[in-house]
């Protein structure tokens, strides 16, 4: 009778396990595993789903020191024309300049010193031409500095017709090195995404996406993308990605001189593929969805 080696049964095992395994055997990563913060905003301004302080803040003073109260600022209200249930809306008068309405960020959106990379998602309702204010506006601002220096944004820019734009600005030092004044630096020398008359109304609710990764590493391999109702626009790349952040200041600003809604904010620890991104899109009662499976 012949015998096998111990080798001969091992290697054999090891085959037939290979052959009985699948794609579908191998753990997926989820939406809801890579779920770091949620604000439905149907309850309340505070948020359903977050690792950190899930608080909304009103700035009541930045300098010297950071004083804040919970709860909304006079410029912002709970509106029950949402994409999914309620929603904030923004009317910011003239005479508040910058923001007030804000999230921390610590454990609300994951950071990393080395190869970052995350995902921001909301809904926003508003017609630029006709509903904002002159200047910049920003729905949203990721960052403990300004929007110039280390932060993550997505505004609109100064005249009409008004661009929809996402900056993905790492620490000054890396893209404006010379300290030149922001207005006399081209959009193409900036490290922006543009969107020429973007297709926003007072009557349709547009998803917009940022993903980044491979930010905080040396290089300039790092690529943020924005993503406008389920689809890619435009992908940004060959800047030197670095933040440098202290997260204990580190905010999630909403409505920055804005004067809109906004609906469903949510945030990820990973960059999204864009068949994630329009699984999100699709959603039929948005993230809130995904929480009940939790």
């Amino acid at each position: 009778m012949k015998r096998f080696s111990p080798a001969f049964f091992i290697s054999t095992l090891l085959a037939l396990l290979i052959q009985g395994c699948t794609m579908e055997d191998v753990p997926t990563v989820t939406l809801l595993d890579s779920l770091t913060f949620h604000a439905s905003f149907d309850a309340g301004p505070d948020a359903d789903y977050a690792k950190g302080d899930g608080t909304l803040y009103t700035l009541v003073q930045a300098k010297p020191v950071l004083l804040k109260d919970p709860g909304l600022p006079p410029e912002a209200m709970m509106d029950g024309a949402g994409r999914f249930g309620n929603c904030l809306f923004f009317s910011t008068p003239d005479e508040v300049n910058g923001t007030r309405a804000f999230y921390q960020l610590k454990d609300n959106l994951a950071f990393s010193e080395k190869d970052w990379s995350g995902t921001i998602s909301f809904w926003i309702r508003v017609s630029p031409d006709e509903d904002l204010r002159p200047g910049y506006t920003d729905p949203i601002q990721v960052t403990p500095k300004s929007a110039l220096d280390g932060c993550l944004w997505v505004d609109f820019s100064l005249d009409a017709p008004r661009d929809f734009r996402m900056g993905a600005f790492p620490d000054k030092q890396y893209w404006n090195p010379e300290n030149k004044p922001n207005k006399d630096i081209a959009d193409e020398d900036r490290p922006l995404i543009p969107l020429a008359n973007p297709p926003f109304s007072r009557n349709h609710w547009s998803h917009i996406v940022m993903t980044w990764e491979g930010f905080n590493t040396r290089g300039k391999e790092g690529v943020a993308k924005l993503f406008i109702d389920g689809v890619l626009h435009d992908d940004l790349t060959g800047w030197e990605q670095i933040y440098t952040w202290d997260l204990d200041t580190s905010q999630i600003r909403l409505g920055v001189n804005f004067i809109g809604a906004l609906d469903e904010l949510s945030c990820f620890d990973r960059a999204l593929n864009a068949k994630e991104v329009a699984e999100l899109f699709s959603l039929e009662n948005g993230v809130t969805e995904l929480l009940k499976n939790r």
